[in-house]
């Protein structure tokens, strides 16, 4: 189970993590401020001065104080906070801020109850270190209070009597941790092996120097390339001997992804938003960064609704080729070959897919539609859609290819349909005189029997328009896209992202990839989205329902530990488990007739069984009623429970958080670009929406 105190550490290094990483990776960053950082390094690091130089994680705030005093530190502490504090913490200090909160969160960690030497402990620059992503739980903080004496005084009662005389003086905390200071830096950790993270901090302050984490070259170059005026730093190192598969920093990326060896990050927070830089080293073993000159100009001529568009260099034929192997080897999966019923072999790769030219656009829009489950025509539900825009060589030739395979779309959806709910090609003007636009309404057969609204809306649109094709999951969101290009309506104001990419190309860079985003207009379609879950499923509100459907999802798994077949309407015991909770209290024979008095349906018991398990009583028991032989007897079977700490949070919860937290940003702007060929930087603004920026003083 991680501690406390790795939630910290966690914690500390998600503030800029938060708006970088997470930006970067789902793309949906942000705005900037007018100019790019100082061309000079970021001021040389502090406290990595006093951190052993073989650490893998490290994230330093240089003013932890000044962090809270801007609207997007306030912000991301608070709400990365939020969903790192156990759901159980409600104390009033929980809610005294999030300068207070991360205080409070290292004091139920560490043990150390007092606000004073909390306050002096967090008064001046601190870093947090860690061996890796497993040993968060073991990471070390170290810190430079302002008045060391007097941090010293306030832990007078704690002092290890042995440590008296010696250089670093030593103080005992609660949750097997100690406090050490050498008069300058303290250090918070876990006392453990030689060999253990805080032993080998303890013997660089002993010695007063060696071979610390500012000293070496890598994390000096990565950080330098970091701005000037970053009020945190991130720096992440790979492991000797770890594949780029097993670190969580690149597990989590397509495999056609470059790898990266190291990287920084650094936060600035600013007036009108904040600014995060990005600098890693590439793994020469992993895939390189695909070369391209990312279409801004299409980004310029999006409709002003658009959530996010970013750039991406896609190979169609290569990725449909791949495709199209992988699924031929199921059975049951989707066929290729039918989008070329009817047509000559190849048509899709040489009339088609053959003809796409350029870096793709990629976007997320919205759409407002009537709830499924309204029941007042006022009620509206804001849903998003994509759509691909991507420029063609041949506009006549995709074209003439759309149609057609479009129609084989249609029989493909009509297969999954009875007779009487089959939908046709729809095919229309996108705009009076303008090209025509295919359209077929897939949402009838991925929305089934659901209620699910974003289902059944999908309603799939291609037009080739102005020789770029443009694919939208929703003909309003294709029309608004044509509309945008041809000057007839508003466009995207990307006007920060264009003032970024200029700045690179002066000193040199050329963008490999662009995003352009408007976090405020996300924020509020996810506020849509909870106004509908309140009115209509305010079960989902509550954790509870939550932990009920978990469990329901592991007692469809073999929690009770036996194999059972049906048997005159209950369910017959084949088999128990070794060291399952049935071993040795269920036999082979055994009928299972009800679950804490909850008769099993004899139509399906299987099915009934696992959701009368998932509806139990009590989490930890279970009471089954059970016919062994001719007899009918009750037997309760321990269930292994769930600790206070593995309680869940309600999801809806969470996206309510994000949603606060993109509220504050009203655009969103990302540039990745290569200084070198084994460099790559990347920086991530976001600028406040005219409501949340702070007023002038």
């Amino acid at each position: 189970m991680r501690s406390v105190f790795a939630n910290l550490c966690v914690a500390v290094s998600c503030l800029p993590a938060a708006a970088g990483l997470n930006a970067a990776r789902a793309q949906t960053s942000a705005s900037v401020p007018a100019s790019l950082p100082q061309t000079r390094p970021a001021s040389p690091a502090t406290v990595a001065s006093h951190v052993p130089g073989d650490v893998r994680l490290y994230a330093e705030v240089r003013d932890p104080r000044g962090i809270s005093r801007y609207g997007a530190g306030a912000g991301l502490a608070g709400g990365v906070l939020a969903g790192l504090r156990p759901r159980a913490a409600t104390t009033p200090a929980a809610t005294a801020g999030p300068g207070w909160g991360l205080r409070q969160l290292f004091a139920q960690a560490v043990g150390l109850d007092d606000p004073g030497a909390i306050d002096l402990l967090f008064s001046g620059p601190l870093g947090v270190a860690a061996d890796g992503w497993s040993g968060l739980s073991d990471a070390v903080l170290v810190a430079w209070p302002n008045d060391p004496a007097a941090l010293a005084g306030a832990l007078a009662a704690r002092l290890v009597p042995a440590t008296v005389s010696g250089k670093v003086r030593r103080y005992a905390l609660a949750h097997d941790h100690e406090l050490a200071c050498d008069g300058r830096s303290a250090v918070v950790g876990r006392p453990g092996k030689r060999t253990s993270l805080y032993a080998r901090t303890l013997d660089l302050l002993e010695r007063g120097g060696g071979a610390s984490l500012a000293d070496q070259p890598e994390f000096r170059e990565r950080t330098a390339s970091l701005a000037a005026d970053s009020q945190l730093i991130v720096y992440v190192g790979k492991a000797a001997g770890a594949a780029a598969g097993q670190d969580p920093l690149t597990a989590w990326w397509p495999e056609d992804w470059p790898w990266l060896e190291t990287v920084a990050l650094g936060l600035a927070l600013g007036g009108d938003g904040l600014t995060v830089k990005v600098s890693g080293r590439l793994d020469p073993d992993g895939p390189p960064l695909t070369r391209s000159e990312p279409p801004i100009q299409v980004l310029r001529r999006l409709p002003p609704s658009v959530i996010a568009a970013w750039t991406q260099a896609i190979d169609y034929v290569g990725t449909f080729r791949r495709l199209r192997t992988q699924f031929s080897h199921d059975p049951e999966g989707f066929h290729f070959d039918a989008l070329e019923a009817g047509l000559e072999s190849g048509t899709i790769e040489k009339r088609l897919l053959g003809h796409l030219v350029g870096d793709t656009v990629l976007l997320i829009d919205q759409v407002t539609v009537k709830p499924l489950a309204a029941t007042d025509d006022a009620e509206t539900l804001i849903l998003p859609t994509a759509a691909v825009v991507v420029e063609t060589d041949d506009p006549d030739a995709v074209a003439a290819a759309l149609a057609p395979v479009m129609t084989n779309v249609v029989r493909l959806v009509n297969g999954q349909l009875p007779a009487a709910s089959a939908v046709a090609l729809r095919s229309e003007p996108v705009a009076p005189g303008g090209p025509t636009m295919h359209s077929v309404a897939v949402g009838r057969v991925l929305g089934g029997n659901t209620k699910c609204d974003l289902l059944h809306a999908l309603d799939l649109s291609a037009v080739v328009a102005d020789r770029w094709l443009v694919v939208a999951t929703d003909p309003r969101t294709l029309r608004q896209i044509v509309a945008a290009r041809r000057g007839a309506a508003e466009p995207l104001p990307v006007g920060d992202l264009d003032r970024i990419v200029e700045q690179v190309a002066l000193r040199g860079g050329q963008p490999r990839r662009v995003l352009y985003a408007q976090p405020r207009s996300a924020g509020q379609m996810i506020d849509s989205w909870i106004r509908h879950i309140s009115a209509h499923h305010p079960e989902m509100l509550q954790p509870q329902w939550w932990e009920k459907l978990l469990r329901r999802q592991r007692a469809m798994g073999k929690q009770l530990g036996i194999l059972g077949r049906p048997a005159d309407g209950a369910v017959e015991v084949v088999d128990s488990l070794p060291g399952s909770a049935a071993r040795g209290l269920l036999q082979t024979g055994d009928r299972i007739l009800a679950v804490d008095g909850i008769k099993v349906d004899p139509a399906a018991p299987l099915k009934s069984l696992r959701e009368n398990i998932a509806a139990r009583k009590l989490p930890d028991r279970i009471t089954l009623l059970v016919r062994r032989g001719d007899k009918p007897q009750e037997i309760t079977l321990p269930l292994p429970g769930e600790s206070p700490d593995a309680a869940i949070r309600s999801p809806v919860e969470l996206l309510g958080q994000f949603a606060a937290l993109s509220r504050l940003f009203g655009s969103a702007s990302y540039v990745l670009w290569q200084p070198r060929p084994d460099v790559v930087d990347a920086r991530i603004d976001l600028r406040y929406t005219a409501s949340t920026q702070p007023a002038a003083h």
